[in-house]
């Protein structure tokens, strides 16, 4: 009995972690893993999460793993993330399920066909049932156990009515977040003046408020009252 005792600290201890980043959102995480080869090239990764069974991308392909473990403890991580303000989680929020096959690409390409189809939907009883909310985006969890709806509103909504027609329609669970413009923005990958991507979705994960000399020097003089992203100095 000593000897079983004493063996499952070690166990917990020597646990595998990799790093994913997943969901429309781009929530970055740690999952815990059995794998013994980390790829080098871009790996999309199933994991599975508290939403779910998901598809995500491996992150830090290149940085030092060693036979599967990554090795920077997850307090050097918190304080890596901490500095670059990035929010992360010390705990795993999932363990890694596979590697991704090409049966599974494929079925995200399927899935993101019929999200377009759920929007519509979406969009079709938000203005049969006259509710003051802008359909913005829709995610298809991979596993089917919920679709999440994120849309814009000047007001608090009554959505409950909605919810209850999406889930009979789908029969799946209804999640609807709401979200502001920039994240709308994050969402939909629009093209900027620069003719790149803009950085909200290629790289900036932290949206800090816009104060009024940026908004100027970018000539792009807002009214605060109307957009709160924009600060006054």
């Amino acid at each position: 009995m000593a000897k079983t005792s004493a063996a499952a600290p070690k166990q917990a201890k020597n646990k595998k972690h990799m790093l994913v980043r997943y969901g429309r959102m781009d929530t970055l995480g740690s999952f815990e893993h059995n794998e013994t080869y980390i790829p080098k090239l871009p790996t999309r990764i199933v994991v599975k999460t508290d939403r779910g069974l998901e598809l995500g991308h491996l992150v830090g392909q290149l940085a030092p793993y060693k036979t599967g473990q990554f090795k920077l403890s997850n307090d050097q991580l918190k304080e890596y993330f901490h500095n670059a303000q990035v929010d992360f989680s010390e705990e795993p929020l999932g363990k890694v399920i596979r590697y991704a096959t090409a049966e599974d690409i494929s079925e995200e390409r399927h899935l993101q066909k019929i999200t377009e189809e759920e929007i519509e939907c979406c969009k079709r009883f938000t203005k049969e049932m006259n509710l003051p909310m802008k359909i913005v985006d829709a995610e298809h969890i991979f596993g089917g156990e919920r679709i999440i709806f994120y849309f814009m509103s000047d007001t608090r909504v009554d959505f409950r009515d909605l919810v209850k027609k999406l889930a009979h329609e789908y029969q799946t669970r209804i999640e609807m977040r709401q979200i502001g413009s920039r994240d709308e923005a994050r969402l939909l990958g629009d093209v900027e003046s620069c003719g790149q991507q803009c950085c909200c979705k290629r790289f900036l994960k932290v949206l800090k408020p816009v104060n009024m000399r940026m908004a100027k020097m970018q000539k792009a003089t807002l009214d605060p009252s109307r957009y709160p992203d924009i600060a006054a100095d």
